[in-house]
């Protein structure tokens, strides 16, 4: 079963690792709205739900969960 990238998206954000990367970026993420409202300002959308309908939205979001894999992997480079 897979889930729509909005809803996982959504899934993202609860996570403290996720809340850890975008503070790295200079946003504040100490609750899941926060986490939320990051997201959407780092992928340059009004919201999540746009992961699904939009390519552009969605490539940036998976270019997002790419970084913050890398920076958790130690390679990032920023």
């Amino acid at each position: 079963m897979s889930i729509s990238y909005a809803k996982g998206a959504a899934l993202v954000c609860r996570q403290a690792v996720f809340r850890d990367f975008v503070t790295t970026k200079g946003y504040r993420a100490e609750t899941d709205a926060e986490a939320a409202c990051a997201m959407r300002e780092y992928c340059g959308v009004k919201s999540r739900a746009e992961f699904d309908s939009d390519p552009s939205a969605r490539d940036r979001y998976l270019a997002m969960l790419n970084e913050m894999n890398a920076w958790l992997a130690g390679n990032y480079r920023g």
